[in-house]
């Protein structure tokens, strides 16, 4: 559940926008135009309505590039890695030797971790986006049916940093990004996944 909600935010935020010059999606469509691609390590907290803490707080490692292509490798303290390449995206579980693989489709296309590295074209399509600040910016989703009802995005000296998630229990989901590079080449190779030898394959449709 946790990784799915990663994958809505993060492909909606690399789309491409096409929307009215001036409006505040304007605006945070011309931030995100100069993402390429975004390498750099990450810290994800959850908190409950009262703000304690639900879990521990993981670290790791991401790699993101347009249009669609996506390594985020949760290191600390259980390790998963989350690959998409724009046809299919592998959750691979090292602990429990097992990875599922499914289809990239529309769904998964306008998921959290794919806003990052998805088509932003069709943004204003599937969410109102609202600028609280100069340097952060509110996406509430029109379909019921997203898996969370909040996400707000923030800028550091036009530098993506961080990225909160609400859900429909009043959790929060804080995405950090920490020593963040824009538009560093990155191979394609990256975003292949070969389960290691013994791994149990599980496909989801």
């Amino acid at each position: 559940m946790m990784k799915l909600l990663l994958m809505v935010a993060v492909s909606t935020l690399l789309s491409s926008f096409e929307v009215r010059a001036g409006s505040d999606a304007h605006r945070l469509a011309e931030k995100l135009s100069a993402l390429e691609t975004f390498v750099g390590q990450f810290r994800q907290s959850l908190v409950d309505d009262q703000g304690e803490a639900i879990q521990e707080d993981s670290t790791g490692d991401f790699w993101l590039k347009r249009p669609g292509y996506f390594y985020w490798q949760t290191k600390e303290p259980f390790p998963q890695l989350l690959v998409s390449n724009l046809k299919t995206v592998w959750l691979y579980d090292a602990d429990l030797e097992q990875v599922t693989i499914r289809d990239y489709d529309e769904r998964l296309s306008r998921t959290p971790a794919l806003l990052l590295s998805g088509d932003v074209e069709k943004i204003t399509h599937h969410y109102q986006v609202s600028q609280l600040d100069e340097s952060s910016y509110r996406l509430i989703p029109k379909d019921a049916q997203e898996l969370f009802t909040e996400l707000t995005v923030y800028f550091d000296n036009d530098r993506l940093s961080k990225m909160t998630l609400l859900d429909s229990l009043a959790q929060l989901t804080t995405f950090t990004f920490i020593d963040g590079i824009y538009n560093t080449a990155i191979d394609d190779g990256r975003f292949e996944f070969i389960p290691p030898e013994g791994t149990d394959i599980v496909v989801d449709h």
